[in-house]
């Protein structure tokens, strides 16, 4: 198994880009497939990439509803009830970050 991952990483070059938002995430699975069309990467290695992306991205996503969902819980803890148009306000907000 240390083969398998040593040969992906001499074909791989280090990431110049952080993949701390999901369009990071996209950019890099349509660089990956482009790469293996072209055969630079074998078809087991990009599944193997894929893979690892989703899985990323998936925490991305979880992750920015989990700050949401903190700024709404705040939002109504300081107010003591819900207050509708404010709650979407923050929602917006969050969305721009």
């Amino acid at each position: 198994m240390a083969e398998i991952i040593h040969d992906i990483d001499q074909q791989t070059p280090p990431r110049r880009q952080a993949l701390s938002k999901v369009s990071h995430v996209r950019q890099e699975l349509g660089s990956l497939y482009r790469r293996a069309r072209r055969g630079e990467i074998p078809a087991k290695d990009l599944s193997r990439y894929v893979y690892c992306l989703k899985t990323l991205g998936d925490l991305i996503i979880q992750e920015n509803l989990e700050a949401r969902l903190e700024a709404l819980e705040k939002t109504i803890e300081e107010n003591g009830q819900w207050a509708g148009n404010q709650h979407l306000r923050v929602l917006r907000n969050s969305k721009r970050n």
